[in-house]
């Protein structure tokens, strides 16, 4: 238990008959309970409560160090309970209405041991350590946290049913506030490359914060309408988002001295979206039909939005670190001279205003984003019991958001030629200018020229033949082309594959297959199913909808694939160097140059090699079987069953070690589709 994991890692690897298994111990105790009381004949009133009581003593992934970096998860309160009345007024008129909550608190603690009392010898040791290269993560965990959203929910509506006409008119709202809470040994992540120092991640903790959502109300009226042979689904929906960040004390760490803050509201967004189908029975007879629909669709938004702009949220800024006395400890305080004793952190490129207020603001006037959405169908029944389906799904994306640092623009970055390794040509990349190195100001903005678009086509059959089978599946193939080389105004490393329709970015194909079939004894019940999926695209992709995440689409809106990562010290090397006509091993990737008279800036970049979603894992091939019977003795029934899943013990995989060129875990399988499992069960009922 002395060895240092990546030591210990790599003599587990080259015998892995002495490795000791990772063990992520779970509990979990879930009490349900349900009630439903018929009050009157015409009213009926029902209660729902489910508590998840659950532990994960050791919750890690691969490459983690399962002693020092697994977390332990537990939930202080997690719950959900509902309770609605049901009323049937009159034949046609139905009442209902009701409420819910939902509590989704819990903790993520350091092992223990791990965590310990600020500015003490062992909080400056025991910190998070990764390596790039490698992907190994060991000596803490990230940040210590706690969740706690609680989300109270009220919802009624009233249905009109006629012989044409079926009405609805109802709404729905949620509020409630999210509270965390962070904690960092030594308030930040030490980070590797191949073994040796390269940077550290500062971390603003310690946190104690909060958002509120005040309204997440939805206003609707749908109706269906029949004429002939022609059915019309029409509908619309009044949206209103308003939310805002809880005022907090003045908060004080290693790097970041947060002052107090009062309540900040976030722009309220009020929309209006229309819900319209219409199907046509072409011959009358209920064997053909035909539709098309169009949809708007406004973005999620909760409180992720006003996290992205709590003064005191969660942030992280990337700095050098050259580990001078070789303790593998990062010393410095904000504000020493790097290089000096004591002194192994470069501060240059920590913004003046971390801690102190959030990094990103918002545009007053930031409108939220939606999709429209347009399909056109048909449906043919060819023989009787055979019926096959097509239809063609598109969407188109408006009011995406950008991310801008307006506080640089692209005139304060050199262009700089990188050999491109897979291509064997040349990457772009873009160092930033030394006066600016410390220079951010995000504004977050509607970008009209920010472009995205969905295009799907499903193929499906469902089948009834003779003695009870049925057999149904299909296929569909899609494909999402995004353009986001406008996001390249203020920094113009977002430009490298940013027009998808230039990058040959393929169609996903899939295939799923099912068929359940009574076997003339004994009331057996077969079934079976198989699954031919494309494989998951490795890397990000770009500018994802819907995601008010820090860090996901901002930062990186052009999304990634295979990259080269670069730091102020990385060197060429036999695994990223494969042309030594090209590039030479032990030189900077980024040499001191009249281009680059104080080498790369930037404390790290990453040069694309490859387009976003045009690498992926392999297809999986899943087949399941399953079997039951059931037995009756007068009013109770016993249904044994048998399941196996992953019947043929496929390990296709669906995530790798890192995208990083040259690191030892590229591309290397991460997270494997889980292998065979039997399942023996009994359903009772009474």
């Amino acid at each position: 238990t002395n060895v240092p994991f990546p030591q210990a890692y790599a003599a587990c690897a080259a015998n892995p008959g002495s490795c000791e298994q990772g063990i992520s111990d779970e509990k979990m105790d879930n009490p349900i309970a349900r009630l439903t009381w018929q009050v009157s004949p015409k009213n009926k009133l029902a209660v729902f409560n489910d508590r998840a009581m659950r532990l994960r003593g050791h919750a890690m992934g691969a490459f983690t160090d399962p002693t020092t970096a697994s977390v332990k998860w537990n939930t202080p309160t997690f719950a959900t309970g509902s309770a609605k009345w049901t009323s049937t007024l009159t034949a046609r008129l139905l009442l209902e209405g009701g409420l819910s909550f939902n509590r989704e608190r819990y903790d993520n603690l350091y092992q223990d041991g791990v965590f310990q009392e600020r500015n003490t010898p062992g909080w400056y040791r025991n910190v998070r350590r990764s390596d790039n290269s490698t992907s190994l993560l060991w000596g803490a965990p990230s940040a210590q946290l706690g969740n706690y959203p609680d989300r109270y929910n009220l919802a009624a509506s009233m249905s009109y049913i006629t012989g044409s006409h079926s009405m609805k008119v109802g709404f729905q709202d949620s509020f409630g506030p999210y509270r965390r809470y962070n904690n960092a040994n030594a308030d930040l992540y030490q980070v590797y490359n191949n073994g040796t120092a390269v940077n550290v991640d500062v971390l603003n903790t310690p946190l104690n914060v909060e958002e509120y959502l005040d309204a997440n109300l939805g206003i609707y009226a749908q109706d269906q309408w029949r004429i002939n042979k022609l059915t019309v689904n029409y509908g619309v929906r009044f949206d209103y988002v308003r939310q805002h960040v809880v005022g907090q004390p003045a908060m004080f760490g290693r790097f970041a001295s947060i002052v107090a803050s009062e309540d900040k509201y976030l722009p309220t967004w009020s929309n209006w979206s229309p819900r319209t189908s219409v199907v046509y029975d072409v011959f009358g007879n209920g064997k053909t039909a035909v539709r098309a629909g169009f949809n708007k669709y406004v973005t999620a938004a909760t409180t992720g939005f006003a996290q992205l702009y709590n003064p005191t949220a969660l942030s992280t800024q990337r700095l050098v670190w050259n580990d001078l006395n070789g303790d593998d400890i990062a010393q410095g305080e904000r504000g020493c001279p790097f290089g000096t004793a004591g002194c192994e952190i470069n501060f240059a490129n920590l913004p003046s205003n971390f801690g102190v207020r959030a990094l990103s603001r918002f545009d007053e006037n930031l409108r939220r984003p939606y999709q429209l959405a347009y399909n056109v169908g048909v449906s043919h029944e060819v023989f009787p019991g055979v019926a096959v389906t097509a239809e063609w799904f598109h969407s188109q994306f408006r009011q995406m958001i950008a991310r801008n640092n307006v506080a640089v623009n692209a005139s304060d970055y050199t262009a700089i030629e990188v050999y491109n390794p897979v291509t064997g040509g040349t990457s772009t990349a873009y160092n930033l200018s030394a006066a600016k190195a410390s220079a951010v100001d995000n504004l977050d903005i509607n970008d009209p020229d920010l472009k995205r678009h969905y295009n799907g086509i499903e193929l499906n059959f469902n089948a009834r033949v003779r003695g009870g089978a049925r057999l149904f599946g299909g296929t569909n193939i899609e494909q999402t082309i995004a353009n986001t080389c406008s996001a390249a105004v203020n920094n113009p490393n977002f430009l490298l594959f940013c027009d998808q329709s230039q990058n040959n970015v393929p169609w996903q194909k899939n295939f799923k297959l099912a068929a359940t079939y009574p076997l003339p004894w004994y009331g057996i019940a077969v079934s079976g199913s198989y699954q031919g999926l494309a494989g998951t695209f490795l890397g990000t992709d770009p500018l994802p909808f819907g995601v008010f995440t820090a860090g996901t689409g901002f930062t990186q809106p052009n999304g990634e694939s295979t990259y080269l990562l670069v730091t102020p010290t990385t060197n060429w090397t036999a695994a990223t160097c494969n042309n030594p006509a090209k590039c030479t091993v032990g030189q900077r990737i980024i040499p001191v140059s009249p281009l680059a008279p104080t080498g790369l800036v930037q404390p790290q970049l990453r040069i694309q090699l490859t387009p976003a979603q045009t690498e992926r894992s392999p297809r999986l091939n899943q087949f399941d079987i399953a079997a039951s019977k059931q037995i009756r003795i007068g009013t109770f029934s016993i249904t044994p069953k048998l399941d196996v899943f992953n019947m043929l013990n496929s390990d296709a995989y669906t995530a790798v070690g890192s995208m990083q060129w040259g690191a030892a875990t590229y591309q290397r399988p991460s997270t494997i589709l889980q292998g065979r499992i039997v399942r023996i069960g009994v359903d009772m009922k009474w």
